[in-house]
């Protein structure tokens, strides 16, 4: 512990700066950063040097980050080291490693408490009716400084914010130390003391955990790699518990996990775990772990509970690295339908989310997937990408729904894997709208949106599949099973045509494989539609002209339009454009793209997440820019009102064209 003097000396009983913050200072390395032995690396921009400490930024009771004056205290007047003090009077009670103990009261950063759990067990036990203690005062908090706290079964059950973060001399934190640069000046570390007593090294949990309470300003991490065998949780949210979750973080453990068979629950590491519950989290890394097991390796957050309605908006979330039989890795799986909508407030939202890089040991799983949802949550405005390791595993996908999900608005990367998917709808009536989407670079097998449900809707996506090599199945659209399919308002392009088809299906289209096609473009597709014999007599049928075979199967199809190369419309529908730039030479495939959409390089892939793909001024063709579209699609990917007449794709362009 601090002598009195030598706290005195550093702290002060007059004002003064004890320094200023560096501006230059970018921040050091980011990332949900690795275990201090054992651990792997996090996610995150990696930055220069860190520098010097700044100013404090701490919290108000309302969560919000302000500068501080600088910090005030006298340990002679009236601030006791006696334990017995239940309460702290100026509603912070401090932990340290360095020179903490738990038997000081933490009133004071001159007698401040050792652990987390040390300070929350003496909260618990002032504040317990039972035994003649009274509810903690508003706004009250604990304030960590730097170094590792291996607690064993920590938890979170009172109306007490969490802070990390500070220096332990002068408790203050260096300027950039939380979201987006996380310096790691005074890092603050979390981690399990002992897995087989809690899975989670930080559990949340209790309505008492309400919105008045952050967690903000810590490195948490999951269990690292050895015994004992265990599925393990970085931070787990439970029982109704509500607070923001912000400035942090958080990685998944090295688990082996044992058995098989256990579902959900035989996930080896979870980064952010939320189950019957509903807290804020914006703004923090999040990574899933390397864990392996049987079922499900490592995944970055996972939401479950029909009461859960998280906030999960504005963070950086990695599957990690795990392996498993059914799934390798996961950014964000959504489960049990949890309420997660626009009109509630909470969509998934604003989010940058990476697959990882996980493998699945088995054939029919997904080794890595951005985004999978088994409820109807709603999925907006996110970045995602897919399985980045090249042929790694059976499938990628970017984003996979489970039923009656909303995907919009968001950039969309299918990944790598041996099979790719943007976007893979395996339930009845999801809604795709306003995505720009690639279908990656899989081999043998690569498309856009995969459909194994009913009444799938898909309404002003611009997609493009990119078909290096020798890849044998390209497609924009597969409809593997379902019926009732409404594909209307969407850009489908190809970029070398010779093996690319727009839609390919294995239901008959006398089975109500499509129920509407309306106002789409057809852009460099070698075939428009082959629809197979699932469940029909006789052979494929490959649509050269693809309107009318549709609606003498009793759908709706009209107003869709076709492009194609110098000399490429032959046996395609009356109607078809050839333009010069859009020949079906790989080379020429690029020309075309340039000519149609602003900044397009190589495969576009960098533009989809970053200027997007915008239809190009004055050289994108009338008939694209405006159009009898889908009406109900008020707004673009980007935001922007949709006018009459409405463009097709994902991108309103109401300036000139041609």
């Amino acid at each position: 512990m601090l002598a009195l003097g030598a706290c005195n000396a550093i702290l002060g009983n007059e004002e003064r700066t004890l320094y200023e913050a560096d501006a230059s200072v970018t921040g050091g390395a980011g990332g949900a950063g690795g275990a201090p032995s054992g651990g792997t690396g996090g996610v995150g921009a990696t930055g220069g040097s860190s520098g010097g400490a700044g100013t404090d930024a701490s919290i108000d009771a309302s969560g919000d980050a302000e500068a501080d004056a600088p910090l005030i205290v006298d340990c002679d007047a009236g601030v006791s080291d006696d334990a017995s003090v239940a309460v702290c009077p100026g509603n912070v009670m401090y932990v340290s490693v360095d020179g903490g103990d738990d038997s000081n009261s933490g009133c004071s950063p001159c007698f401040p408490k050792a652990t987390l759990g040390g300070a929350l067990s003496s909260l618990r036990a002032a504040t317990a009716l039972d035994a003649g203690g009274s509810p903690l005062p508003a706004g009250f908090a604990v304030k960590a400084c730097k170094g590792l706290y291996s607690d064993t079964s920590l938890l979170l059950d009172l109306p007490v914010s969490l802070y990390g973060g500070y220096d332990c001399a002068t408790w203050t934190r260096t300027g950039s130390q939380g979201w987006p640069t996380f310096d790691k000046v005074n890092e603050t570390t979390i981690r399990n003391g002992d897995v087989s007593k809690q899975v989670d090294s930080l559990r949340v949990s209790g309505s008492a955990v309400d919105a008045s309470v952050t967690i903000e300003g810590f490195t948490i991490l999951g269990w690292p790699a050895g015994a004992p065998a265990a599925r393990s949780k970085a931070l787990g949210v439970y029982g109704g518990a509500a607070p923001r979750i912000t400035g942090n973080l958080i990685q998944g453990g090295a688990s082996k996990g044992s058995g098989s068979g256990g579902g959900l629950d035989n996930v080896a590491s979870t980064g952010l775990w939320i189950e019957q519950a509903s807290p804020d989290v914006t703004q923090n890394q999040i990574h899933g772990g390397s864990g392996s097991v049987a079922d499900y390796g490592s995944v970055g957050v996972l939401v479950r509970g029909a009461s859960s309605k998280p906030k999960l908006q504005g963070n950086e979330i990695h599957g990690g690295s795990g392996s498993g039989q059914d799934d390798g890795s996961i950014g964000l799986r959504v489960f049990e339908n949890a309420s997660m909508t626009e009109a509630g407030g909470n969509p998934i939202a604003d989010n940058v989310i990476w697959s990882g890089t996980g493998v699945d040991d088995s054939l029919f799983g997904i080794s890595a997937g951005g985004v999978v949802l088994h409820t109807p949550a709603e999925l907006v405005g996110n970045s995602i990408r897919g399985e980045t390791l090249p042929n790694n595993g059976s499938r990628g996908c970017g984003v996979r729904v489970f039923g009656a999900g909303v995907v919009a608005r968001n950039r969309i990367y299918s990944g790598d894997a041996t099979s790719t998917s943007g976007v893979w709808a395996q339930g009845n009536g999801a809604r795709i709208e306003n995505n720009m989407i690639h279908s990656g670079h899989g081999h043998p097998a690569l498309h856009g949106v995969w459909i194994q449900g009913s009444g799938v809707q898909l309404l002003h996506n611009t997609i493009v599949s990119h078909t290096p090599g020798n890849n044998q199945l390209v497609e924009q659209v597969y409809l593997e099973s379902g019926t009732g399919a409404v594909i209307r308002g969407n850009i489908f392009m190809a970029q070398v045509s010779a093996v690319s088809t727009g839609i390919r299906s294995k239901v008959c289209l006398a089975n109500n494989a499509i129920a509407t096609l309306h106002d789409n473009v057809f852009l460099n597709n070698d075939t428009l539609a082959e629809f197979q014999v699932s469940g029909c007599a006789g052979a494929a049928t490959v649509m050269t002209q693809l309107q009318s075979p549709i609606n003498n199967a009793g759908g709706s199809a009209s107003g869709n339009l076709y492009y194609k190369g110098a000399g490429g419309c032959g046996g395609l529908p009356t109607g078809c454009v050839e333009l010069e730039a859009c020949s079906g030479a790989a080379t020429k495939t690029l020309e075309c793209f340039h000519q149609l959409f602003t900044g397009w390089t190589g495969d576009g892939t960098s533009e989809l997440f970053t200027t997007g793909w915008r239809l190009k001024p004055s050289s994108v063709p009338c008939p694209i820019a405006r159009g009898p579209t889908h009406k109900s699609v008020t707004h673009d990917l980007f935001d922007a009102a949709r006018t009459e007449e409405l463009s097709r794709g994902a991108h309103e362009h109401d300036g000139p064209c041609f």
